[in-house]
């Protein structure tokens, strides 16, 4: 029987074909200690009624316009690909407070693509989204895969912190305004630009902080006044400093928003475009780095 905390998916234990059983174990391990810091059980999406609470997760988040409905949630669930729920253990009833939704995708390898995963605004920053990804993990080792993508906004430094520090992901290229214009409670009238990131899961997950590149100075730096500064050149070592809160800035529509849009797109383009990448985040931004195949 599941204990309170752990990940529950079915078929644990039984890592796929291509598994190592040490990186296995190590994942399940650390699935269950992030499941019970966030007073959460981790299971699949095996039912209706899970679907729907999923749903109801992902409209009370997005709205209607983005939100993943019940029937795809359903669906999706049923043919085996990733869809996760998070129960909140100190809730009468266990509500669903979280939810992780994939599929399998093979551009630049087979992978899981996170495509979204969202969290209760009254439940956050207690490590459920967390607890979602290396729930997540597992799932996909059970069955051999051994690495998931997905697309983040790079001005949101909370997922950038989560993505790159906590769980060690990459990211392999910066896709400007990537889904067009979006109608979501979120992201209305901005350009959405993204990150796509890639995370091996048959490595160890990183334990400490983020030390790679050693800063060189900014490229990208912010005033006196919170507005982007661009004060140096393109190169390995350089940072890109974002605001202390974007999402606060966009939803309140301060006009820095767009123009903090503007600078990094501007930026990142450039450096993508140069052969270089991000090696990491630290201190609020992001440091650039060569990319691998260029080194």
């Amino acid at each position: 029987m599941t204990q309170p905390g752990e990940a529950n998916l079915s078929g644990a234990g039984c890592p796929g074909e291509a598994g190592d059983p040490a990186i296995f174990a190590a994942a399940t391990r650390d699935a269950e200690e992030a499941a019970q810091a966030a007073r959460v059980q981790v299971v699949e999406v095996t039912s209706l009624s899970d679907a729907q609470a999923a749903a109801h997760v992902a409209q009370n988040v997005w709205g209607p316009a983005i939100g993943a409905k019940a029937d795809l949630v359903r669906a999706l669930a049923n043919a085996g690909t990733a869809a996760l729920i998070a129960r909140d253990l100190g809730a009468p009833g266990s509500p669903v407070i979280g939810f992780a939704l994939g599929f399998i995708g093979w551009r630049g390898g087979m992978h899981l693509h996170s495509h979204q995963v969202a969290v209760l605004e009254a439940a956050r920053g207690r490590g459920v989204g967390p607890a979602l990804k290396l729930a997540q993990r597992v799932d996909c080792l059970q069955h051999g895969i051994t690495a998931i993508r997905w697309t983040y906004d790079p001005l949101i430094a909370k997922n950038a912190r989560l993505n790159l520090v906590r769980l060690g992901a990459h990211v392999v290229a910066f896709l400007p305004d990537f889904y067009g214009q979006m109608a979501d409670m979120i992201n209305a009238n901005d350009r959405s630009d993204r990150f796509e990131v890639e995370w091996r899961l048959d490595v160890p997950v990183p334990r400490g902080p983020w030390t790679g590149v050693t800063p060189v100075g900014p490229v990208l730096g912010v005033d006196e006044n919170g507005w982007p500064l661009r004060a140096g050149e393109i190169r390995p070592g350089a940072t890109v400093r974002l605001p202390p809160d974007y999402a606060v800035l966009r939803a309140s529509g301060d006009p820095r928003a767009r123009e903090w849009r503007q600078a990094t797109g501007e930026v990142f383009a450039e450096a993508f475009g140069a052969g270089l990448t991000v090696a990491g985040f630290r201190d609020g931004g992001y440091v650039l780095g060569v990319q691998a195949d260029r080194a």
